[in-house]
């Protein structure tokens, strides 16, 4: 999560913002107060964070009570990946699913989204 982490902060992200996409991209769809608790922020500051990141594009609020906050995938990401030929797309794919722990499949899947984000297929990084 750490080259992530750099890429966020990169792309003009500050520290909370940064921690609230990344805690948002592992657990999915969340409240404030789950995002606080797994990220270590204080709630006030949770709302400001992901409203920020809203207007930038990263996050989706919900309308309902309690909002919910869902990440915005990596539009970049997808559309390279999307362009992949399907043989590197089966690659990918593939190296994602022999991961034999769900924490390296993780690991794998946000590198994936990486790579893609950079245009880079297999083979190339």
């Amino acid at each position: 999560m750490e080259d992530e982490a750099i890429l966020l902060k990169e792309m003009g992200l500050t520290e909370y913002e940064t921690k609230s996409y990344l805690t948002l991209l592992k657990l999915g769809i969340a409240t404030a107060e789950q995002i606080s608790e797994a990220a270590s922020i204080p709630l006030p500051r949770v709302y400001d964070t992901l409203v920020e990141l809203q207007k930038k594009g990263f996050v989706l609020i919900s309308k309902g009570r309690p909002k919910k906050f869902k990440p915005n995938p990596p539009k970049k990401a997808l559309k390279n990946f999307n362009n992949f030929a399907p043989s590197y797309r089966r690659l990918y794919i593939a190296w994602i699913k022999d991961a034999k722990r769900p924490e390296t499949r993780e690991k794998r899947i946000r590198q994936t989204v990486k790579w893609a984000a950079e245009n880079k297929k297999p083979g190339m990084m």
